[in-house]
């Protein structure tokens, strides 16, 4: 028996489902984000997944919003078995999550009831967590919600940031995509789904260009996880001399003394930095309207000193 299936997505996370799914079963829409203004000439960006289902010839619909009747319409006109959602962008009406016979159904990027939300693989890096994954639920109108239906958990390795971390979860996840598929076609779906606990349900909140900003009164390690997190939006920054500069990597060492944010010592490693616990060493950083250097380039170029201080005044 064939299967009819909707796919909506939008980031690089949903990529991987959407090549795989296709190939295994078909696609028979591709729903994802209108296409946005960038760069200087401001021409329209397509989205990873809308890239994807052109290669791939799988039909695009890109409504600006999906709660309008004319989006519920278009969908409800395939009669599809399955709605699969990664990543799009969008809260889903209730009226649309009833539209699939065998259920809409979303790919997220954490072991849920763990980081609900918007950014799981962003603030499981900041909470300096060691293990995350990636889960299936059937969606209901609550926001990450749904019965589970599988589960992959994944190490979050100590360089990860989440550009690594998530690229490994989105291909565990695309496998996690195919098995599910298999499961709710073979009608074993609903029977294997469990209830999510809430009492252990936390909250990844979108992340904001403000929080970037790095507070060195913090531990070097706890500012490290933020500079992975950060990774490649919004970037973490800092301020030297009241000029905003990116810290694009770094690495903890020992404690060093000084104020935080106090120059400690320069190298051709980079620029060491004073903290609130041990010192951390930036290896990577981008003054204003240049690209990323390394701290070799950037010690040779601009000059920092010791007992400078870095951070807004």
């Amino acid at each position: 028996m064939s299967t009819s299936i909707v796919f909506m997505g939008t980031s690089e996370f949903a990529v991987p489902s959407i090549r795989v799914l296709h190939e295994a079963v078909g696609i028979a829409l591709l729903i994802t984000q209108p296409d946005k203004p960038a760069g200087r000439n401001l021409k329209p960006r397509l989205s990873p997944a809308k890239k994807a289902a052109l290669e791939l010839g799988i039909e695009i619909y890109q409504p600006e919003r999906i709660k309008s009747l004319e989006a519920l319409e278009r969908v409800s006109s395939l009669n599809p078995d399955i709605l699969w959602v990664a990543a799009y962008g969008q809260i889903l009406p209730q009226a649309l999550l009833e539209v699939p016979g065998l259920g809409a159904v979303n790919l997220h990027g954490s072991l849920l009831p763990a980081y609900r939300g918007a950014a799981p693989i962003q603030r499981a890096i900041i909470n300096g967590d060691k293990e995350t994954g990636v889960t299936t639920i059937y969606m209901t109108a609550r926001v990450d919600a749904g019965d589970i239906l599988l589960q992959r958990p994944e190490l979050i390795r100590d360089e990860d940031t989440s550009v690594t971390l998530g690229k490994r979860l989105s291909e565990i996840g695309a496998e996690l995509v195919l098995e599910s598929t298999a499961v709710i076609m073979e009608g074993r779906g609903r029977a294997l789904a469990v209830p999510q606990d809430e009492s252990r349900a936390t909250y990844a909140s979108v992340i904001t260009k403000a929080e970037a900003e790095i507070d060195w009164s913090l531990p070097a390690g706890r500012i490290r996880n933020l500079i992975r997190a950060m990774v490649p939006w919004p970037t973490a920054f800092t301020y030297r001399a009241g000029e905003r500069l990116r810290i694009c990597r770094s690495e903890i060492r020992p404690d060093c003394g000084g104020k935080a944010g106090e120059v400690v010592a320069v190298s051709e490693d980079g620029v060491l930095l004073a903290t609130g616990s041990e010192s951390l060493l930036v290896t990577e950083l981008q003054p204003e309207n240049r690209k990323c250097l390394r701290g070799a380039e950037y010690v040779n170029g601009y000059k920092p000193s010791l007992g400078e201080i870095w951070g807004r005044k």
